[in-house]
């Protein structure tokens, strides 16, 4: 299994900042704390806003949402950011996270946090089923 951290490069372009391989027998994963993931949150230039509450999920600055979503079989969400840092973790299947300056295939177990960065989702032949927690917060700019 992998955590997986999401954030802007020094180009402000999103990427991968750092993966961690760990295993059931590591009881802790160390990331930024809440104060840095919200204080780091900006709006992505080249990407488009993504509306949650068609979703079901209205998150406000400083609340918290946890849901589950399905991808279907090679369900496609293109290229967007949201006014939220997202805690993710693949609970079945697979799916690739595309960011502006690369990708990454995520697996069961593979949990990824991402900072309100351009971020997109492609599921995997036999879809995918994600729990996401959304933490709120309200854009610094780009």
């Amino acid at each position: 299994m992998r955590f997986v951290l999401a954030d802007f490069n020094p180009q402000g372009e999103s990427t991968i900042v750092s993966v961690q391989e760990f295993d059931d027998s590591v009881n802790l994963i160390e990331i930024p704390s809440p104060a840095e993931l919200l204080d780091e949150v900006r709006q992505g230039s080249q990407s488009q806003p993504l509306d949650l509450r068609p979703l079901g999920v209205d998150v406000s600055p400083g609340q918290i949402i946890w849901s589950v979503f399905r991808q279907t079989s090679e369900q496609s969400i293109g290229l967007h950011h949201t006014d939220t840092v997202d805690f993710d973790v693949v609970l079945e299947g697979s799916t690739t996270l595309s960011l502006e300056n690369g990708a990454i295939e995520l697996h069961v177990g593979d949990c990824v946090v991402i900072k309100g960065v351009p971020h997109a989702w492609r599921a995997g032949r036999g879809g995918c089923l994600l729990s996401v927690i959304f933490l709120g917060n309200s854009r610094n700019g780009p």
